[in-house]
Formats: structure tokens, C-alpha cells, sequence
């Protein structure tokens, strides 16, 4: 049978602006506050429940979890292969269990796939990216800088 102790979720500590993993058994209460976020008390702290695709790619980007559609945040060490013509990324070898890609991260996805194969750690295939890669585009830009921003801290 399952106990609180074997639940652990990501939180960001509303003190620290950190993401946690907080274990269940360790809640005191857990509360809504005004834009119907989930709160989870810990000792006199405040956890926000990531529940956003916007905070997993946030939070996690460190871990590998990559936006590559505004549909989808993906564990780009769980990526088996990608179709460049249909934009999809599969997990599986029957392409079964797939996530879309958009136009703008097609680059990017492709220079992932080769560098993991290569062996390359993902952090170096991301400054790679961000040295090869320039755009006027209004949303490759966005996401350019997303990745300047959240590679500095690597």
C-alpha cells in the first residue's frame, strides 16, 4: 500500500524562487491562494505546485525538459528520433508515441538528436545551438533568448 512518504512533487519555494522536490508526508496543509494556484505549507514555507507546461520548461530546463511546441514539454533524453518532415519527435521505434515540434525548433531538435548520439552532454549541445544560431524572427527570438537566459546558469 502507498504512504504520503512515497509521493515527492516538483514545487518552487515561494522564499527562494528554487524548485524543490517536496515529499507529501512532510505537508502541513495545502491552500489555494488567489489565482487558484495550489500552496503546499512546510514548515512556515510556501511551495507553488508546478502545474504549467510554461513552468516545467521554466523549472526543469536543467533536467533536459525542453518546450518544442506550445502543446508539449519534452524530456528530450527520452526522444528516439525526429521527423523533420512531419515535425514530430517519437519515443518509441513504431513512432507510436510521438510529440510535435514546431517550425522554430527544428534546428535546435536536430542538433540535440546529433549531439546526444554523439554523447555530447546537453548543456554543451545548447551552447552550441546558441553560438550557430541567429533570427529575426519575432518567436525564434523569444526562444533564443529563453535559451541565453536559462544557459548562463549551466
Amino acid at each position: 500500500m502507498l504512504q504520503l512518504s512515497d509521493f515527492h512533487l516538483p514545487a518552487i519555494n515561494q522564499t527562494t524562487g528554487q524548485l524543490e522536490s517536496i515529499c507529501l508526508a512532510d505537508v502541513e496543509k495545502i491552500t489555494k491562494d488567489s489565482r487558484d494556484n495550489t500552496i503546499y505549507h512546510l514548515n512556515g514555507i510556501e511551495y507553488l505546485l508546478i502545474t504549467s507546461l510554461e513552468d516545467y520548461s521554466e523549472y526543469m530546463f536543467h533536467l533536459g525538459l525542453r518546450d518544442f511546441d506550445k502543446s508539449n514539454v519534452v524530456n528530450v533524453y527520452m526522444v528516439k528520433e525526429y521527423d523533420e518532415e512531419l515535425k514530430n519527435v517519437y519515443f518509441d521505434d513504431q513512432r507510436s508515441r510521438f510529440a510535435a515540434v514546431t517550425a522554430i525548433h527544428n534546428k535546435y531538435v536536430k542538433l540535440m538528436l546529433d549531439g546526444l548520439r554523439a554523447r555530447k552532454r546537453l548543456h554543451q549541445i545548447d551552447r552550441d545551438y546558441l553560438e550557430a544560431e541567429t533570427t529575426t524572427n519575432k518567436k525564434a527570438k523569444k526562444f533564443l533568448d529563453f535559451f541565453t537566459r536559462k544557459t548562463q546558469n549551466i
